[in-house]
């Protein structure tokens, strides 16, 4: 180019006098295109492997950025690039299947990269197919929340950031105690997977939330359909898939530290988390993170609610080696909570009781205080994890993980023993321990870019005893199955199938008229399901998901007899119910052009045998106290309803997003609807993203609001009280990012109930007894950092 330059500059100027001035503007445009051939004809080359396997990734496509130049490496996972200039550069490696891998590189001479991509574990559960236009993501299998989101959401309980999601409620016993529900079910029909394995606790209960630090997580993935069958029989309502970030394959070190403050409750909460990775065994990775929180009473717009503290804290660490062909992979964490139990949920005769439930009696407030008191919890969870994978071919891996996890559950009554000696002690009146043993084998293989295949074999054992009072008895399950998944990527539709057999063996020891007995429950069945999504067009989607999925009766619905004291209530089970029976239809549309994006999910799902919780007549009075009386029942039924979403950028960085829940749920043969069922909810969100200043990043701010409606659709036999009202609470929020060279410092404020609206929520058990939390300020602050200087090492 410089060469076309002269020589046109050279008959432009033209004629004999202008010779000389000719020549030497000839001279020096051959010294500086000589001094600039010189300078840009540096050569980069790199290889591209799988960060697991060691193995090349073949025709990685290759992007160097600002320049744009590109290739594309060869079969051997190799690529070449000639005529760079010194400077600055980063490195962008892209391939089906993989995460994205940046590099930052400073080049001054030729230079030899090395790319680790990271197989994509959505490859198998994702569905994402990209339009000549924009990219238009669909799958009805799966919603997620990313790392960006569940930052904003540091210091909330794992229920709480899940409801950010379309069709995800929390079922609430009080104000620190949350599980989900997705799509109106909960407890054992929501699967909820932690690192891979499958979370197994006292999860019967309303009260017995997920021991889960959401700390740890880097996503968070709800499937439903063939994406979440595989994961087991009974995801009734889905599956939660809790995955922490990959521990670092590249030598160095990096972290980060949270710090969360909250007004209401004066609670604190700090975070750490350390990974590092040695340049002598860069096989070998290390990961360390503790949480420890600690809040007060909470308060309600009008009261401090007596003994509403909590206590947390985590500790978890994890050991990754990897080779070519082999990887292992260890992991331990322990959870351990103490929940205090609102005071006035616990009263000394049925005048009372039934006084503070319908109104006349008001709850009296008390001090604030860090003390947690008897009525109260004592929560522990253990997990050891091990995980080996092997390469058996260019696209195929067989994957084998073994678990145990530990879960102590300790419940103390209001009142303690009239035995000073007993009381002195300080013992649980109810003590429940279950420990579960649980392997996972599978076969993946990759045919192409269209065809995935996964075979699989799991198994459980599960024991589970209690010391002191009766509530559920002591019991055996075990539990195996066997899957095949299916998936086939076309160019615009994607078709995906599952389909297990299982079968679940629950042994129950009891006592009956002071003789022990053991009754077996062994249940097993088929469960299927296909999903199918096609690109209409580059700016429409539509999917399709549909099976029958089945699940075994749980020892707490069977058995059942006794005062469950976290959740205030006496429950009574019923041996002869039998297991549930699922068949869903879920749809997906998604439009998405230019800076408006629109899903609608409708979805049906029809359960034989649904089993739920109801009201006696009466409640009843025992020596602990008063408390309300629930009965498990069974009934056909039909769940029905839609979720929608819709989502437009504005000018100057302006975002709107709205979305809204309808759910309906009746018994087929009486047409009477479901108790426990989540109102219709709307919620709308306005947010305004700062253009950077200096080194300040990503600022935003944002202000919404959510309408919860009231619960209409209940029948009065069904519930002591009728539903709350309708209510609106608002809520607003702002942050930035200081970035440095060596890290960056997330910092955001946010409010909520910002008018500290007076309600109560249809979904909190303890609505009989107080209000809501009131206004609540957060204050976050995050310090991410990394080793910059064995960063650039690698880089250079």
């Amino acid at each position: 180019m410089l060469t076309e330059f002269i020589h046109r500059f050279r008959f432009r100027i033209g004629g004999s006098r202008h010779h000389a001035l000719q020549g030497l503007l000839c001279c020096a445009f051959a010294w500086m295109s000589q001094e600039s051939l010189s300078q840009c004809n540096i050569h980069l080359s790199g290889s591209v492997k799988d960060s697991e396997t060691g193995l090349p990734v073949s025709f990685a496509f290759i992007e160097i950025q600002p320049i744009k130049m590109t290739t594309v490496a060869d079969s051997n996972g190799v690529y070449h690039i000639h005529g760079l200039c010194p400077g600055n550069y980063q490195v962008v490696c892209t391939r089906v299947g993989f995460l994205l891998s940046e590099t930052a590189v400073t080049i001054q001479n030729d230079t030899l990269l090395s790319h680790h991509i990271i197989f994509d574990p959505s490859f198998y559960r994702v569905v994402e197919v990209e339009s000549n236009k924009n990219p238009i993501r669909i799958g009805t299998a799966v919603s997620q929340l990313n790392k960006e989101d569940l930052m904003k959401q540091n210091g909330r309980a794992l229920s709480d950031q899940l409801e950010n999601l379309q069709g995800v409620y929390s079922l609430k016993t009080g104000s620190s105690i949350g599980k989900p529900v997705i799509h109106g079910l909960h407890s054992s029909r929501v699967l909820v997977y932690n690192n891979g394995i499958r979370h197994e606790g006292q999860q019967w209960g309303s009260e017995h939330a997920p021991e889960i630090d959401p700390q740890l997580a880097e996503q968070i993935t709800i499937a439903y359909g063939s994406a979440g069958l595989r994961y087991g029989h009974d995801v009734i309502g889905g599956v939660i898939l809790i995955e922490p970030s990959d521990i670092i394959r590249t030598p160095g070190f990096q972290g980060e530290v949270n710090l969360v403050g909250r007004s209401n409750g004066r609670s604190g909460s700090v975070s750490g988390k350390i990974e590092a990775n040695f340049k002598r065994i860069k096989s070998l990775g290390l990961m360390f993170q503790g949480t420890t929180q600690k809040t007060g009473n909470i308060h309600s717009p009008d009261i401090t609610l007596d003994n509403t503290g909590h206590d947390n804290l985590n500790y978890a660490t994890g050991v990754h080696f990897n080779k070519s062909r082999f990887g292992l992979q260890f992991f331990y964490s322990i959870y351990s909570s103490d929940i205090g139990i609102f005071s006035g949920s616990h009263t000394g005769n049925l005048t009372d009781l039934n006084n503070i439930i319908d109104g006349s009696l008001q709850p009296v407030g008390s001090k604030f205080t860090y003390n947690i008191a008897r009525p109260k919890q004592h929560v522990l969870h253990e997990l050891h994890k091990v995980r080996l994978h092997y390469v058996t071919g260019i696209n195929s891996k067989i994957e084998v993980l073994y678990a145990r996890q530990y879960n102590l559950r300790e419940e103390y009554d209001k009142h303690i023993p009239r035995n000073d000696s007993i009381a002195g002690l300080n013992k649980p009146e109810l003590k429940l321990e279950i420990t579960t043993h649980s392997t996972d084998a599978s076969w993946i293989l990759r045919k192409g870019t269209q065809h995935t295949f996964q075979i699989g074999l799991c198994g459980t054992y599960q024991a589970n005893t209690y010391e002191g009072r009766y509530v559920i008895p002591n019991f055996e399950r075990y539990a195996y199955g066997a899957y095949l998944f299916y998936r086939w990527q076309g160019t615009k539709t994607t078709y995906e199938s599952c389909i297990r057999y299982d079968v679940n063996d629950l042994m129950v020891y009891r006592y009956v008229n002071q003789s022990l007995t053991q009754k077996e429950h062994e249940t097993s069945n088929v469960a299927f399901a296909m999903t199918v999504d096609h690109n209409i067009s580059e700016y429409l989607s539509v999917g399709m998901s549909a099976g029958r999925t089945w699940r075994a009766m749980q020892a707490n619905e069977l058995y059942s007899n006794g005062l469950h004291h976290g959740a205030a209530s006496f429950e009574i089970g019923d041996s002869t119910l039998h297991q549930e029976q699922s068949n869903h239809l879920l749809f997906q549309f998604k439009f998405l052009q230019d800076d408006i994006f629109i899903q609608v999910d409708p979805f049906v799902q029809f359960i034989d045998g649904y089993t739920f919780q109801v009201p006696t007549s009466t409640p009843v009075l025992t020596i602990r106290g008063a408390f309300p009386v629930f009965a498990y029942e069974q009934k056909d039924s039909w769940l029905t309803g839609i979720d929608a979403q819709f989502k437009m950028k504005l000018p100057q960085g302006i975002h709107i997003y709205s979305s809204c829940s309808i759910l309906r749920a009746r018994e087929r043969e009486t047409h009477l609807f479901l108790p426990q069922m989540p109102a219709d909810r709307y919620s709308v969100r306005l947010s305004k993203e700062m253009k950077d200043y200096k080194r300040f990043l990503r600022t935003y701010i944002s202000w919404g609001g959510k309408y919860i409606n009231k619960q209409w659709r209940v029948d009065s036999h069904q519930d002591y009280l009728p539903a709350p009202n309708a209510y609106y609470v608002l809520h607003a929020e702002t942050g930035t990012t200081w970035h440095t060279t060596k890290a960056d410092i997330l910092l955001s404020l946010s409010v909520d109930n910002l008018l500290n609206t007076t309600y109560r929520d249809y979904l909190n058990r303890f609505r009989y007894y107080a209000d809501e939390p009131g206004r609540n300020f957060t204050v976050r602050i995050t310090y991410q950092f990394k080793n910059q200087k064995n960063h650039d090492e690698i880089n250079k």
